[in-house]
């Protein structure tokens, strides 16, 4: 892992939060997944991270987090940020924007949620 890479996690409710920065290679994606096992898991659970802050994505990072991420906890897994589409796997979704203030927990799936239309599904077919 490149010595620029860090992580912070915070809980609220049912809802982690983990806040990436620096550079995504094999070890980070290696750091996430490890800090995603710790921190659930279950089907009431939701997981935001948040890829703004990082710089550079290598091949190899996505790779591995793609072939370790178990596909079965995907759908609870959020991806945000101006890097969540070059790292996010198939089957992630991705946030475009934001969460609206008032929204901790949001899945999007609450009657006229604002948040329901920043939740995109990544497609087999999306390369970058």
């Amino acid at each position: 892992m490149e010595n620029n890479f860090t992580m912070e996690t915070h809980k609220q409710d049912k809802t982690i939060h983990i806040d990436m920065k620096g550079i995504f290679d094999g070890a980070s994606a290696f750091a996430l997944i490890h800090e995603i096992g710790n921190r659930i898991y279950d089907a009431n659970n939701s997981i935001y991270v948040e890829t703004k802050d990082i710089s550079k994505v290598y091949p190899f990072g996505r790779a591995i987090l793609a072939s370790k991420l178990p596909k079965i906890c995907r759908k609870c897994i959020y991806f945000s940020g101006d890097m969540a589409n070059r790292i996010a796997p198939e089957g992630c979704p991705i946030e475009n924007g934001s969460l609206h203030q008032g929204c901790r927990k949001c899945t999007g799936n609450c009657k006229n949620c604002p948040c329901k239309k920043s939740v995109v599904k990544r497609t087999p077919e999306y390369k970058k």
